[in-house]
């Protein structure tokens, strides 16, 4: 079993999602109701937080799975490989930073702007990591 693909899908998957619960925390100012469940503001900021943090740390093992496990390529195959790879070195450096200024907006600050400041942040995350995986496809593409 190849684990490397497993790996990759891993900082997509936290990072949008993670993103999804900021937008969440961002426009629910009171608890979340759906149905039956009730979810309270700081439960979903957290999880925001949380994701963020995992999917930070995948992206840096995504990044090295990367070195790791990739060959030489040519032609056009190595300049969607090198975009690729650039775009995923500054989306997992983005999203440490970004770990830093959430860790700072939820447990120190807790300021207006703050928050706006960290939820754009992590949008360029989730924006980042979304065509990371658009040029990894079109490299698996490519390879076919």
């Amino acid at each position: 079993m190849n684990i490397h693909p497993m790996i990759v899908h891993f900082p997509i998957a936290l990072l949008i999602t993670g993103f999804l619960f900021a937008t969440i925390e961002l426009v629910c100012n009171k608890e979340f109701k759906w149905k039956d469940i009730v979810i309270e503001p700081i439960t979903i900021q957290k999880t925001a937080y949380y994701l963020l943090v995992l999917g930070s740390l995948s992206a840096i093992i995504a990044v090295l799975s990367g070195f790791l496990f990739t060959y030489e390529m040519e032609g056009v195959l190595e300049e969607i490989r090198n975009t690729h790879l650039t775009i995923a070195i500054i989306t997992a450096s983005l999203s440490i930073f970004s770990v830093i200024y959430y860790t700072y907006y939820i447990f120190i600050t807790h300021s207006q702007t703050t928050r706006i400041i960290g939820y754009i942040l992590y949008l360029a995350c989730a924006i980042l990591i979304a065509t990371t995986g658009y040029f990894g496809g079109e490299i698996v593409y490519m390879f076919r």
